[in-house]
């Protein structure tokens, strides 16, 4: 009886460790979608590509999490970024900190191509990428590069745009 009790309670703790992980990962996706919510795009388009680069493990991630969501009537596309990616489509560029591409190769792909540009990553600010944010269970903290956002050409609600979260280029 004791055996099958402390079994039973390390099954719980270990499904309570992954489901944390997996709540930490999918709040992240959430404020991507708040990102793309503050954002105003135009009427005639059906869906929002979104460009990531991450690992393996999270893209899977953001893939099957994107599949299930639409934004004002629009499906989620997930594309995955290399180094040969045009951008041709993209509405939104998703860098990780857990990828090792180089941020110059994105910057002038993108650039007057009115994309949103997010990372988790907050170096990438001083490389042209127009918000950086950092997730809890309770908030999203973000920074924005205003040069960069003014430079995308896209339309973001002056609520986001608070002059709190303007970050000092270096």
């Amino acid at each position: 009886m004791y055996l099958n009790t402390s079994i039973l309670l390390i099954i719980s703790a270990i499904m309570s460790i992954f489901s944390f992980l997996q709540q930490d990962d999918y709040t992240q996706y959430e404020a991507i979608i708040k990102f793309i919510k503050y954002t105003t795009w135009p009427e005639n388009k059906s869906e929002i590509t979104i460009y990531a680069a991450t690992d393996d493990n999270d893209f899977e991630k953001m893939t099957t999490f994107f599949a299930q969501q639409n934004i004002d009537n629009k499906k989620i596309k997930i594309e995955r970024i290399t180094e040969t990616t045009n951008f041709n489509d993209a509405n939104v560029v998703f860098i990780s900190e857990k990828t090792n591409i180089e941020p110059a190769i994105i910057k002038n792909k993108i650039a007057n191509n009115h994309v949103l540009s997010l990372t988790t990553n907050k170096e990438l600010l001083n490389h042209g990428i127009m918000f950086y944010f950092k997730t809890s269970k309770t908030s999203t903290d973000y920074l924005y590069n205003r040069q960069a956002v003014i430079d995308s050409g896209l339309t973001i609600k002056s609520s986001l745009l608070n002059y709190t979260h303007q970050y000092t280029l270096n």
